[in-house]
């Protein structure tokens, strides 16, 4: 910068929008029928974001070709695909009207690994599966066993596998109020209000009480 401030002002924004809206963001569309299996048939839907470092690694280094293109090429998830614009969302114009149950979740063994001889699947966990379970099947078929001696069907829920917890009811129970209704409320509510009090209240005293007095 110059030692001596400068002789004109530096010009102030302008106030006016701008009449260009901002483009409508682009969504990544696969490469239609790409895969890299068989049978059973995998391709990129079968590649979970949780692990798509490793899968794209593994499959890419294989030089896996199909329909002219690479992982690279025709996944999403890989770096590949075509963006398009996305639909406007619709959203649900219905309501549930059954309540959501509290089931209990699976929980996958984290222990269980494939090793060396997976080949290319060497490392795989149930977390790299995600939630795909068409994994199961190319898994299963090739007889890969795991840690534990274990196959994928008995270590990782979305196989089928592991183990079911059963969620624990809540520590919180609902806000009551600090005094109890005299009167259960009705189902409905009814359209005509409470009748008004009777008159001014009488000048007689109600009579006592009578006891009870068993059958000697």
């Amino acid at each position: 910068p110059t030692s001596a401030p400068s002789l004109q002002p530096s010009s102030s924004p302008t106030e006016e929008v701008s009449e260009q809206p901002s483009s409508r963001p682009t969504m990544c569309e696969d490469e239609a029928d790409w895969r890299f299996s068989e049978n059973p048939i995998l391709g990129c839907a079968q590649i979970d974001d949780s692990a798509a470092d490793f899968f794209c690694k593994r499959i890419g280094d294989s030089n896996i070709i199909y329909n002219g293109k690479t992982i690279y090429e025709a996944c999403c998830v890989c770096g590949g695909g075509t963006h398009v614009k996305p639909p406007s969302p619709q959203p649900s114009m219905t309501k549930s009207v059954a309540p959501s149950s509290a089931p209990s979740e699976c929980e996958d063994d984290t222990t269980w690994i494939l090793d060396i001889s997976a080949g290319n699947y060497e490392g795989v966990t149930c977390a790299s599966l995600g939630n795909i379970n068409a994994w199961c099947g190319l898994f299963e078929a090739n007889k890969f066993i795991g840690s534990n001696s274990k196959t994928v069907s008995q270590a990782c829920c979305v196989c089928g596998g592991s183990k079911l917890v059963t969620h624990a009811p809540s520590q919180h129970p609902s806000s009551s109020s600090d005094f109890p209704s005299a009167k259960p409320s009705t189902s409905k509510p009814t359209d005509i209000g409470s009748p008004p009090p009777s008159n001014p209240p009488s000048l007689l005293p109600s009579e006592a009480p009578t006891d009870c007095v068993d059958e000697p």
